[in-house]
C-alpha cells in the first residue's frame, strides 16, 4: 500500500507536466536538443575506402563531426528520471583506416581486431561492425547526438578532444594549467586547484605536483584522472561540481569514490 501512494504524486506530476520538462532539482540540468536535425553530409565511399561496417578514412563525418578527430564517448541515463544522460559508458577511439580501439571499463584504450567502422553517406548511421550502431535521432549541446543503437536502446554521444601530445606530461599522464578533468558538457572541471576524494581535500598545481608531494596527471581523453599514485576513471556525472568515479587496478575497477572540485 505504501508503494502505491508514493506512485501517485508522479503520476500527477506526468499528467499535468505533458511532454515539458519536468522539474527535479536532483534529476540535473536538461540540455538543449534540435529534434529537427537531419544529417546532410556526402560520405563517398571510394573503392579502398569501404569496409563491411560503410565508409571509413579522413573525410568522414557523422552529423557534423569528422569522425576519427578526437574520442567518441557514449553516455546513459543512471535512472529513468532523469533529464540528461549522466553515465559514461564506453568510449571509442576512431582511427582513418577504418579499425578502432575502445575503452570499456579499462584504463586505456585498446584495439579491438574483429571490430571496424563505417558511415553510410548521409552521416546519419555510425556502424562498429559486426554488432553496434548508432543512428542519429536528434542534435544535442555541443559536438553531441542523441543515438538509437541496434539493441534499440537510447543514448548520448559526443565527439571530445584528445590532448595535445605537446603538453606536459609525467609518470602520472598530461598536467597543466589549463586542462580539465571529466570533457562532458555536465561535468569538465579545471584541475588546478583544491578537490575532495571521498571527502578528503588535495590539492592539485599545475606543475603537475600534488599537496600530499607526489603527482597527478590525466589521460588523453581527460576522462582517467591519476592523484597521489591512485588512477580514477570518470563514471557518473551528478551536475553538481562532483564527478563519481571508478578507482582502477590495472584494468579492474575496485570501489567507486566521489571526487569533487572545490
Amino acid at each position: 500500500m505504501k508503494r502505491m501512494l508514493l506512485l501517485v504524486p508522479i503520476v500527477f506530476l506526468l499528467l499535468f507536466n505533458g511532454c515539458g520538462k519536468i522539474e527535479d532539482e536532483t534529476a540535473g540540468s536538461i540540455e538543449f536538443e534540435n529534434e529537427n536535425y537531419e544529417p546532410s553530409q556526402n560520405n563517398t565511399c571510394f573503392s579502398d575506402q569501404e569496409n563491411s561496417a560503410g565508409c571509413f578514412g579522413t573525410s568522414q563525418f557523422f552529423g557534423d563531426e569528422r569522425v576519427y578527430e578526437g574520442y567518441w564517448s557514449l553516455y546513459g541515463k543512471s535512472d529513468n528520471y532523469k533529464l540528461y544522460y549522466d553515465k559514461y559508458l564506453f568510449g571509442y577511439d576512431l582511427l582513418s583506416d577504418g579499425t578502432l580501439k575502445q575503452r570499456l571499463d579499462t584504463q586505456g584504450y585498446y584495439f579491438n581486431v574483429i571490430k571496424v567502422w563505417g558511415l553510410n553517406n548521409d552521416g546519419s548511421k555510425l556502424t562498429i561492425h559486426p554488432s553496434e550502431s548508432y543512428t542519429i535521432s536528434s542534435k544535442l549541446t555541443g559536438s553531441c547526438y542523441k543515438v538509437s543503437a541496434a539493441n534499440a536502446e537510447t543514448y548520448r554521444m559526443c565527439q571530445e578532444d584528445a590532448i595535445s601530445e605537446d603538453t606536459l606530461s609525467n609518470d602520472a599522464g598530461y598536467y597543466g594549467s589549463d586542462l580539465k578533468f571529466g570533457n562532458n558538457t555536465y561535468g569538465d572541471y579545471e584541475v588546478v586547484g583544491q578537490w575532495t576524494v571521498n571527502g578528503v581535500t588535495v590539492e592539485l598545481f599545475a606543475e603537475g605536483n600534488t599537496s600530499n608531494g607526489t603527482n597527478w596527471g590525466l589521460s588523453s581523453d581527460s576522462k582517467r584522472i591519476t592523484i597521489d599514485g591512485v588512477n580514477y576513471l570518470a563514471y557518473r556525472y551528478p551536475d553538481n561540481s562532483c564527478i563519481e568515479t571508478l578507482i582502477m587496478q590495472g584494468d579492474f575497477a575496485t570501489d567507486k569514490v566521489m571526487l569533487c572540485k572545490l
